[in-house]
């Protein structure tokens, strides 16, 4: 009877170390396309994002040093720096883990079961180790600091788009402002003359008034650009970790070249380049191996130990021990796989999550790049066509068949068109700036 009942117990271990040797199931593949929607512009070659300097095809040395004390100084930055010292640590505790521990007893004791042996003093190597458990939580933990490295390059390719797109936003308003002002100078002259029309009795008063509304929006517009650029400027002191104030911009926004290089990299290699992607694939690599971890409770434990010390009344002391152990019914550890498969899962949906979100972003970045560049070769077309027209009523006003207003009017018409090419180029830049980011580009670059 004795023997049956052993035999059944072994028979019980066996199975529950079974279950928990038993692996996760691989993650299941995501379907990615060949090409993007959209390849009007991507017809360059292949390019090695994660090195590309894509801010530098601008060529304004103010952006760059800009990007480069981003990089040396964010806060965000030195945080996530932290994060990986944090995981980084981690890894090495569970390393430390396969290492035997040794402790140390001293006092005094009359333990009959001890021999009564008085002033005691015991040093007690211990090695208690579930190998199966801890390698899988080592699998877990390196996993975890990896994609904290991976978390940090997302947070480098944030701060790049961030700080350029702060810069140009700064660059377009300032020249905005000029344009603003010149507007604002013409709209004067020309309420100018319409008075005189008014006085002569020429046009009505609705003419007047209707010109005198116009400045004031162009006023509130000169008020809220200012302001603008004010918050442009104080991002980017902020991004460098520095007090809000005064930033000499160098650069003409209207000197910068709107052409850009667009990368030929087609969705997999994008896929496999973009840290946030690689940063969900590896918490799912994390979570799978969680999931062992906490099914290898069942698998024995191993503990190894001795006690080596001299006692008052025995002299020295020599114990060891040797043996395995494990739960033989404990139901907690049943929900605890089960809550370690629940998030497994969770995990899973959230790295497809990721990668349909990283591949419809560049879709849409694809598709805002080729729209705003169709709108700024509008409106630069259209400026042409104005151009040409105030030209001749200009001619037509020197030889006094034309009124002064018309040249005004003239010169209204292009200080307006050269507002919407301003903000259609601005556009255009900034859809480059963002289809960099979620190309997931120049993380690596600068270290």
């Amino acid at each position: 009877m004795r023997r049956q009942f052993l035999w059944i117990i072994l028979a019980i271990g066996a199975l529950l170390c079974l279950y928990g040797c038993h692996g996760v199931a691989p993650k299941k593949t995501v379907n990615i396309p060949q090409q993007w929607p959209i390849m009007a512009f991507a017809k360059n070659k292949s390019l090695d994002l994660a090195h590309l300097s894509w801010w530098k095809q601008f060529n304004d040395a103010q952006l760059n040093a800009l990007m480069q004390k981003t990089l040396s100084r964010n806060n965000e930055l030195h945080q996530s720096l932290a994060r990986i010292e944090q995981a980084q640590s981690q890894l090495e505790q569970i390393k430390f883990s396969w290492l035997p521990k040794l402790d140390y007893l001293a006092g005094y004791t009359q333990f009959p079961i001890l021999g009564n042996p008085g002033a005691l003093a015991l040093a007690y190597p211990t090695y208690i180790v579930n190998v199966l458990q801890l390698y899988k939580k080592q699998q877990s933990t390196k996993a975890l600091y990896q994609a904290s490295i991976e978390a940090n390059n997302s947070v480098k390719i944030t701060l790049l788009a961030r700080t350029a797109a702060s810069y140009f936003i700064a660059l377009e308003h300032q020249e905005a402002l000029m344009l603003y002002q010149q507007l604002h100078k013409d709209q004067q002259q020309r309420l100018h003359y319409l008075r005189r029309q008014y006085q002569s009795g020429l046009i009505p008063l609705d003419a007047l008034l209707l010109q005198e509304r116009a400045i004031q929006f162009t006023v509130a517009h000169i008020a809220l650009i200012k302001y603008n650029i004010a918050i442009s400027k104080n991002a980017l002191h902020y991004l460098a970790d520095e007090n809000p104030g005064e930033l000499v911009l160098k650069t003409r926004f209207a000197a910068l070249n709107a052409a850009a290089i667009i990368p030929g990299n087609q969705p997999l290699s994008v896929l496999r380049n973009r840290p946030d992607v690689k940063e969900a694939e590896l918490l799912l690599d994390a979570s799978h191996a969680n999931v062992e971890a906490v099914k290898a409770i069942f698998f024995p434990e191993i503990n190894l130990g001795s006690y080596l010390g001299t006692s008052g009344n025995q002299g020295q002391v020599k114990l060891g021990q040797i043996y395995v152990d494990g739960p033989l019914v404990d139901a907690s550890v049943f929900a605890q796989i089960k809550e370690a498969k629940a998030r497994d899962n969770a995990l899973y949906f959230n790295y497809r999550n990721v990668i349909r979100r990283a591949l419809r972003d560049v879709a849409n970045d694809l598709t805002a790049y080729q729209a705003y560049t169709a709108q700024l070769q509008r409106h630069l077309q259209a400026l042409k066509e104005a151009q040409k027209q105030c030209a001749l009523v200009n001619q037509r006003f020197r030889h006094g068949l034309e009124n002064a207003i018309a040249p005004l009017d003239c010169a209204i018409t292009l200080d307006e068109l050269h507002l919407n090419i301003s903000q259609s180029k601005l556009e255009k830049i900034l859809a480059v700036v963002t289809l960099y980011q979620d190309l997931g580009g120049g993380y690596d670059e600068l270290g």
